[in-house]
């Protein structure tokens, strides 16, 4: 498993974390919203120094990407001091950065028609969303977007919120190493993998759910194909009828 290091804020100091419970390490990831780590680490007479250092603010490293501590919940049982930790990538701290409003725009959209409205490129909408921002973000497209949209309101949002709204405008997926947040095509995102998972090897858990709920069977029968002779000599079977209560009742061999 890869080291855990913990920083202050200013990351003028930082050490390996030490003492914590491997299996209680979890990373999630949901594609254009949120990437965090959790985990859970106990206070021992040879970690005080970096267990202390776990508080809110304070920034965690992961296989070289940057995680900002959100929440901590610390507990005891009297003999041993353990806390909970949450981390959020770093590039969720993009939400500091506040994109005024596009008064030029707003004022073009409110004077002309829908089909005289301007539209944008995607290098536009990313380049206003960033720009002026003295957080440190920086941006790459990787892909062709080669449609233009129409945008009613430019701004007027946080940073994390344009970022998410582009990306239903102009279908693209964001990713960040650290501070830089790459903008992917979706051709471009998505790459095959020669990964085995073997299960105990470089993965905990394997399931396979097997439904068969919808699953329907269509037969189809053909007989035999009749030769000329057995065409000429066929004639059609007649049946006897029975009436009962003034219904007829067609009686045959079924």
């Amino acid at each position: 498993m890869y080291q855990i290091i913990v920083q202050d804020r200013k990351g003028t100091q930082g050490e390996i974390l030490t003492d914590f419970d491997p299996s209680s390490f979890k990373y999630e990831y949901e594609k254009n919203n949120e990437r965090s780590i959790t985990f859970t680490a106990y206070k021992t007479n040879v970690n005080s120094d970096v267990f202390n250092m776990l508080q809110n603010e304070a920034i965690v490293i992961w296989k070289g990407q940057q995680y900002v501590i959100k929440q901590t919940s610390i507990k005891s049982d009297n003999l041993m001091l353990t806390v909970e930790v949450t981390a959020k990538h770093i590039f969720m701290e993009f939400q500091n950065h506040y994109i005024l409003k596009d008064l030029e725009n707003e004022e073009m959209n409110s004077e002309e028609s829908d089909e005289e409205k301007p539209s944008y490129t995607l290098e536009e909408y990313i380049r206003f969303g960033f720009n002026d921002n003295v957080l440190g973000f920086t941006y790459e497209i990787i892909g062709e977007f080669k449609n233009r949209v129409v945008i009613d309101e430019l701004g007027s949002q946080n940073g994390m919120e344009y970022l998410t709204n582009g990306a239903e405008l102009f279908d693209y997926i964001y990713f960040a190493d650290n501070k830089k947040i790459y903008i992917y095509s979706p051709d471009k995102f998505y790459k095959m993998s020669d990964e085995v998972i073997r299960y105990k090897y470089n993965t905990d858990e394997v399931s396979a759910t097997i439904t068969t709920t919808d699953l329907k069977t269509y037969i189809r029968g053909y007989g035999k194909k009749k030769t000329s002779k057995e065409t000429k000599n066929y004639s059609p079977i007649k049946t006897p009828q029975m009436t009962f209560n003034g219904n007829f009742i067609k009686k045959g061999t079924w």
